[in-house]
């Protein structure tokens, strides 16, 4: 599995270790200047994505990846976690979707 987000796109075009203030106002730039990060789910007026790349060869690999991901996010969902707020877990969908999507017929 591998994250992609937009701090590891703008990591990539720009490897320094650490943010200065002018690196930071280039983050902003970078990620508001195009309107692909919205449509990618990485960015929106209340939040930053991070998109997970499932590298799996079956449908079971890519299931169990999931249940192992919505085990993960469990106790930051419970109504009393402490990032309820910011820690939304959001398949783009069911399964079939997933299935639709991404299994060649």
């Amino acid at each position: 599995m591998q994250a992609h987000s937009i701090l590891s796109f703008f990591r990539r075009i720009n490897p320094r270790q650490s943010f200065t203030a002018d690196q930071t106002s280039r983050l902003r730039k970078f990620a508001t200047g195009t309107t692909l990060l919205r449509r990618a789910g990485l960015l929106g007026d209340d939040y930053l994505g991070i998109a997970l790349e499932l590298q799996v060869i079956h449908l079971a690999e890519r299931d169990k990846a999931l249940q192992n991901i919505d085990a993960a996010m469990q106790p930051f969902a419970a109504a009393d976690g402490a990032l309820r707020q910011c820690a939304t877990w959001d398949r783009h969908g069911s399964n079939e979707w997933l299935e639709e999507k991404t299994v060649q017929r």
